[in-house]
C-alpha cells in the first residue's frame, strides 16, 4: 500500500514539474524573452540530465516549426543575449527537481519488482542463511 501511494506522488510530482516548465516557457513568452539561454551547446557543457530535458522542453515549447513562438521572430535580429535570471536559470533549477523525480521513481521501480521480507525471510531460512537474533 506505502509504495503504490509513492507511485502516486511520483506521478503527480511529475505532472506538477512538466506543469512548471510550460508555466515558465509561457512566461518568458509573454515577456518576449530570448531562448538562447536553452541551447543544446550550453546545456551539454553540465550534462545534468533533468537540465537537458528541461532545454529540450523550452525549446520544444518556444521555438517549435509547426507553432512558432513570436520570441523567435521577435529576436530574429535581435542582439539581446540574457534575460532575467530566474528565466534563463529554469533548466538548472527545474533540472534538479525532474532529477529528484528520476531518481525516487528508480527507488519505487526497485521496491515494487522486489520480494518483501517474507519471502526473503523464508527463503534465507530454508538456505540455512537465517541467524535470529
Amino acid at each position: 500500500m506505502i509504495t503504490s501511494l509513492g507511485c502516486e506522488a511520483v506521478e503527480r510530482a511529475n505532472a506538477i514539474a512538466r506543469q512548471a516548465d510550460i508555466v515558465a516557457a509561457l512566461t518568458l513568452e509573454v515577456l518576449k524573452g530570448t531562448t538562447k539561454a536553452f541551447d543544446t551547446d550550453i546545456h551539454a557543457l553540465r550534462p545534468h540530465q533533468g537540465q537537458i530535458e528541461v532545454a529540450f522542453r523550452f525549446r520544444s515549447l518556444l521555438d517549435s516549426d509547426h507553432h512558432p513562438s513570436e520570441i523567435a521572430e521577435s529576436h530574429r535580429f535581435c542582439d539581446r543575449v540574457q534575460d532575467a535570471y530566474t528565466l534563463r536559470c529554469c533548466p538548472q533549477v527545474h533540472g534538479v527537481v525532474n532529477d529528484t523525480i528520476a531518481f525516487v521513481k528508480n527507488i519505487i521501480t526497485t521496491e515494487i519488482n522486489s520480494a518483501t521480507d517474507n519471502p526473503v525471510s523464508l527463503f534465507l531460512f530454508k538456505r540455512n542463511w537465517f541467524f535470529p537474533l
